[in-house]
Parts: structure tokens; sequence; C-alpha cells
């Protein structure tokens, strides 16, 4: 597949992302507070993975920088989204694959499920989870993090603590064992 580059909204003139899920900056100038001029390269970006093991990449605009899921970068540029879903799946279930042709906008809903991401759960924990469970499941988490503007905040670094403690709950357990 040949590889295709488009600006990344925001970042026109600076940064644009490929439709296999690479990243590059462009060769710009940068004006220096001490009044020099500084010539950059453009370069493919280097990329991670974070706690979630989704790729992010740095991003930096006018001395500020910010950390971009790469799908998000993908899906926004390549894909139409006629109606306004929220989230991008993964449709092979692997997070560090970004090609354009692996990610669709969908529901959250929708997202959780994708048969190979709950074939993908079933092999790590060995749990099957019914639909009634997950969605047991997901009203415990809205009910937990209500009081935290969780939509407002949505960073899971923020919450992690509170992932962590819900994840080896009491409640969730006993929700588990009686429905899996």
């Amino acid at each position: 597949m040949e590889e295709i580059f488009k600006e990344i909204e925001g970042y026109e003139g600076l940064y644009q992302v490929s439709n296999l899920g690479r990243v590059k900056s462009l060769n710009r100038f940068i004006y220096k507070n001490n009044g020099t001029i500084q010539s950059l390269k453009g370069k493919i970006r280097a990329m991670h993975p974070d706690n979630n093991n989704y790729i992010r990449v740095s991003l930096s605009k006018n001395g500020k920088f910010v950390l971009k899921l790469v799908h998000r970068l993908v899906a926004e540029a390549f894909i139409p989204n006629p109606e306004n879903k929220p989230e991008i799946d993964h449709i092979n279930a692997d997070r560090k694959d970004n090609r354009v042709e692996k990610l669709q906008w969908v529901t959250h809903q929708e997202n959780v499920n994708n048969p190979l991401t709950i074939s993908k759960y079933k092999a790590n924990t060995g749990r099957i989870v019914s639909n009634e469970t997950r969605e047991k499941l997901s009203q415990i988490v809205k009910k937990r993090f209500s009081d935290k503007n969780y939509k407002l905040k949505n960073n899971l670094k923020y919450y992690q603590k509170e992932i962590n403690e819900l994840d080896n709950s009491e409640e969730i357990n006993n929700i588990l064992n009686k429905n899996t």
C-alpha cells in the first residue's frame, strides 16, 4: 500500500499523519526569543505506547507540547465520520496497529462489542463476559466516576488509582463470578 500523508488538523504546516499510522514533522523555521532563526528539517516522529498500549506522539506548537493518540489522528485525517461517532475501534484489537484499514469510527457500545476485543479479554483473564455483565460493569464505572467530572477530565492516568481499586473490588468480582 502506498503511504499517503495528510495535514494534522490544528497543526497544519507543522505535522502530517499517514494512512500507515506514521507521523512526520515538516521542514520549518523557528523564531527564537533571542531573535535568531533556527531551521528544522522534517522527520518521522518517534512514537511510544502509553499505559494502555495505545500509541502516542508528541506534537508541539507555539512552544507547547501535547501528546496525541496516533489512531485518533489517522481516523480524523482519513476516515469520514458522518454519524459523529465518538470512539475509534482497532478492528483487529491490536492497539499498536494504526493503519487506516484497521480502524473504524464506532459508538462506545460497538467498541466494547468487537468480537476480537472480547476474545482478547478472555485470553488474558480466562473469562467470557456477557453483554449483561458488561453493562453492569459500565454502570458501576459511571457511578464511581460521576462525582469526579469524569466526562470533563477523561484522563486515565488521573483515575488510575480508582481504576485499580475498581478492578479489584468485591462488587466487580461478584458480578464477574455470577455472570461470566
